[in-house]
């Protein structure tokens, strides 16, 4: 059964973290990069895992002046 308000952690490991770094070698929407980590919320992935990624510099956006662009991608950088 379901229990509501339960909150289901998947903190990415470090091999998962690069794989995902090296699955963006070519640029990749959030969607796409969510699909490939298998986590299913948006702001669970945003928070812990692409936000962290964008501000310690290893993930990078292909529209950096419009960071909420429906065409925006990251790169590894």
């Amino acid at each position: 059964g379901e229990v509501s308000g339960e909150v289901i952690s998947v903190k990415l490991d470090i091999q998962k973290l690069n794989a995902l770094l090296e699955y963006c070698r070519e640029a990749r929407s959030r969607i796409e990069m969510q699909m490939y980590c298998g986590i299913k919320s948006q702001d669970y992935f945003r928070r812990n895992i692409l936000l962290p990624l964008l501000d310690s510099g290893r993930l990078k956006r292909t529209i950096p002046d419009k960071p909420n662009s429906s065409k925006q991608k990251y790169i590894k950088a």
